[in-house]
């Protein structure tokens, strides 16, 4: 019994199972299942992890990943718009602000827009969206239940060159594990812009607080 073979994990039996095309850049990604698919980065560490997806997708279109951060995870969201310029590309992530917040920033560390006290814990889920039309895009936070609204950006202008044409979705954490399922494109957002975003009224305390 001592030499007994471990029963493998589910992550394990499906290490390779990763999308067709899918191509890690650091980290431990790997597929599993539970009620539904979804992709873990497993690496517990402090540096970036990123899955690149296929294929790519149009430019315009509401872009968007459901996503459980880990404990210890700084930052965990989705990369869009990504191409051979390493200078294209969008981030929208949780976590902006030293584990706290949601931010929509370019690839190279701009920041177009942030809700810095947007409310996330680990091993909760989320949903994050971003609406791209043309030059200008928004960026939306839901619970996992699609339906409420935790945060919601304007329209906002987007940088010269900052997405081409098309471009590719990529996966990504910082600091650690986190869970991701339903990453893609759809032709409509999960909501409107609405008068009464809570990130309008909510209460924050800081330095920086009117």
């Amino acid at each position: 019994q001592a030499h007994r073979k471990r029963e493998p994990a589910a992550f394990d039996r499906v290490a390779a199972d990763l999308p067709p095309g899918a191509a890690p850049v650091g980290g431990n990604w790997v597929s599993g299942r539970e009620i539904q698919p979804f992709i873990r980065q497993s690496q517990e560490s402090e540096g970036d992890a990123r899955l690149v997806l296929a294929p790519d997708h149009p430019r315009d279109g509401a872009f968007r990943v459901t996503v459980q951060p880990g404990l210890g995870v700084t930052e965990s969201g989705v990369l869009l718009g990504l191409t051979d310029n390493p200078a294209q590309g969008l981030s929208l992530l949780l976590g902006a602000f030293a584990e706290t917040g949601f931010a929509l920033r370019t690839v190279v560390g701009d920041v177009l827009w942030s809700d810095r006290y947007a409310p996330w814990e680990p091993y909760q889920t989320y949903i994050l969206e971003c609406v791209v039309e043309g030059n200008r895009a928004r960026v939306q936070m839901f619970d996992a239940d699609t339906a409420t609204l935790q945060s919601q950006s304007p329209w906002l202008d987007l940088p010269e060159g900052a997405l081409a044409d098309t471009g590719k979705l990529a996966l990504f954490t910082r600091g650690g594990v986190a869970r991701f399922w339903s990453s893609g494109r759809w032709e409509e957002p999960l909501s409107p812009i609405v008068s009464d975003a809570p990130n309008l009224r909510r209460l924050a305390s800081g330095e920086d607080s009117p």
